[in-house]
């Protein structure tokens, strides 16, 4: 009886493996939003007639700082740092207008609260930000996607070979 009662329990926890990095999705052109993301977690959001994406990629607590991925229209990302006390600033459509005003509110471990804000400012305006250049990186949202997909089958094939190991010990105990 007890060996059917683990096994039931580690099949229950298949689902939570294989919901890591889940992806949430607001509608921004409504209002603003303060958002709690978990470390490789996504943020789909609509703003501006299209969908764009935010993803929490690295966090660094000594620095007080989040490292983000913004895909702006779901195409390849432009890197974004966040630091306590200074906010990063998306030009999503690179119209050197800032479209896009990002805060990080608090830090945990494994995730980050982040303010989103609308905004409509010049690049060129004098206030200090944190500019995101032309996007450089060759990493796209498919292949974020793929890395994902590669991620929860490697997790799951070792859960499954956890599980199986675990039955075999108690076959073998009989």
């Amino acid at each position: 009886m007890k060996k059917y009662t683990l096994l039931i329990a580690l099949l229950l926890l298949l689902p939570f493996v294989l919901g890591a990095g889940d992806k949430d999705t607001i509608d921004l052109n409504k209002q603003d939003y303060v958002v709690t993301l978990g470390l490789s977690d996504a943020l789909e959001f609509n703003y501006m007639n299209a969908t764009h994406v935010v993803v929490l990629d690295k966090i660094s607590v000594e620095k007080k700082s989040a490292y983000l991925k913004v895909f702006p229209y779901e195409k390849e990302y432009a890197p974004t740092q966040v630091k306590f006390g200074l906010h990063a600033k998306v030009d999503l459509n690179l119209d050197k207008v800032y479209d896009l005003k990002i805060d990080l509110l608090e830090l945990y471990e494994q995730g980050a609260t982040i303010s989103l804000t609308k905004i409509s400012e010049s690049v060129f305006s004098g206030e200090q930000a944190q500019p995101v250049d032309k996007i450089t990186s060759k990493t796209t949202l498919d292949q974020l996607s793929e890395i994902d997909i590669k991620t929860k089958i490697i997790s799951a094939f070792l859960l499954a070979i956890i599980v199986l190991c675990i039955v075999l010990y108690f076959v073998k105990k009989k």
